[in-house]
């Protein structure tokens, strides 16, 4: 009788986890390849947070509390749900934000173990490379990436290739390792030049932490350029492709065109500022497509870009200056500087992801907008604000996460 009663409760802790670890299994899982994403993880946002309710662990809540980057997220949740109300906010990043501000008070946050996060990175590279792979190889579609734009869908691409090199070098397992080069294959495929700048740059800030702590630390660089090196020639055609294409764009630039890539985002970024100049405080919300029209009627946005009437201005800080003006802006930085304090200015193991994501998100913002999109805006907060808490921890001793 004494073990019916145990095994009852072990099946019954373990569903509890599962329910409560939904969300993120979605997340990782399926947020980049079904349609309208965002709008099934909010009710996987609610099962969670009736399950982690269910526990009725008073200190989960309190503990959650004093994380002053998930405060940092509802600040900006607020104050984007006061622009919805009273002004114009894009319903999808309301669903977003709020779901994760609501779900992170009430999450257990011991639960996102390293070994939980390794295996859910693994899935979801898995899937983005096999979803990749048949739109690129077997349909033949170069950037085509299903149900996502390509920007935001090598953004989630990038985001789990960061955690899964993170994991490489703390763990020095091979499901990392996979994780990283499925993902990173993703990446490549997706033709998207301002993530792979911004992926650089955040492998940069992992290997230099972890080098520097290392005395064998040239022949495990040298052992992952040769990884890395080894993929980006299987890919070379696509990547000597897009650097010509580049060099083009720059010299039409230079010659005064700007009907390039690179040239229209640099006019949309101007066209960006004057509109944040007109609505300075709380910016102009939906109302920035007028504005954009009445700019180019007085000469001061070039009319090439006029027949765009672009949603967004390619660059997440000069588009949230126009739409949020210099309140959101500044609330926008916050989303990345928070994170960055707290890994300096409490070192720990997570240090080097918490500011690698950081600097992956922060370098992606400047080419295009990926906290525009529902689905790149669920993995930044979903990771970072687990990350910032005092409560999870990826020492090599640490026991593993239980309710």
């Amino acid at each position: 009788m004494l073990i019916l009663t145990e095994n009852n409760n072990s099946m019954k802790d373990n569903l509890q986890k599962a329910l409560i670890l939904l969300p993120f299994f979605y997340l990782f899982t399926f947020i980049a390849i079904l349609p309208d994403g965002e709008k099934k993880m909010v009710v996987g946002a609610l099962i969670a947070i009736a399950a982690s309710l269910l526990l009725g662990r008073t200190d989960t809540i309190k503990n959650n509390l004093s994380n002053y980057v998930l405060w940092v997220v509802i600040l900006f949740t607020g104050f984007v749900l006061f622009k919805y109300l009273f002004q114009t906010a894009s319903p999808s990043m309301l669903r977003a934000t709020l779901a994760v501000s609501l779900l992170m008070i009430c999450f257990p946050v011991k639960l996102l173990s390293q070994r939980v996060l390794m295996w859910l990175t693994f899935i979801g590279a898995a899937v983005v490379a096999l979803n990749s792979g048949y739109y690129f190889f077997i349909e033949g579609k170069a950037r085509y990436t299903g149900q996502m734009n390509a920007i935001p869908y090598a953004t989630i691409c990038g985001a789990l290739a960061v955690v899964g090199l993170y994991q490489f070098l703390t763990t020095k397992k091979l499901i990392p390792i996979v994780t990283t080069l499925l993902a990173v294959t993703s990446v490549l495929l997706s033709q998207t030049r301002g993530i792979w700048l911004a992926l650089v740059c955040a492998f940069a800030i992992l290997l230099f932490f972890y080098l520097r702590t290392q005395k064998q630390r040239w022949r495990i660089l040298g052992a992952i350029v040769i990884a890395l090196f080894t993929l980006t020639f299987a890919f070379k055609d696509t990547l000597i492709k897009r650097y010509e294409q580049t060099q083009v764009e720059f010299t039409a630039v230079q010659k005064g065109n700007y009907g390039t890539s690179i040239g229209l985002r640099l006019t949309m970024w101007q066209a960006a500022t004057e509109i944040g100049k007109r609505h300075f405080w709380v910016g102009a919300g939906s109302d920035h497509k007028q504005v954009f029209l009445d700019l180019v009627e007085e000469g001061k946005i070039e009319e090439h870009l006029a027949k765009f009437h672009p949603d967004q201005y390619h660059n997440q800080f000069f588009e949230n200056f126009a739409k949020m003006g210099i309140i959101g802006l500044l609330l926008t930085l916050l989303l990345f500087l928070a994170p960055a304090y707290y890994a300096i200015s409490r070192p720990s193991e997570k240090s080097s992801l918490i500011l690698a994501l950081s600097a992956f998100y922060f370098v992606a913002c400047l080419t295009d907008s990926p906290l525009w999109y529902a689905e790149t805006t669920l993995m930044y907060l979903m990771l970072i604000i687990p990350l910032c808490s005092d409560q999870l921890s990826f020492k090599k001793k640490s026991e593993e996460a239980s309710l």
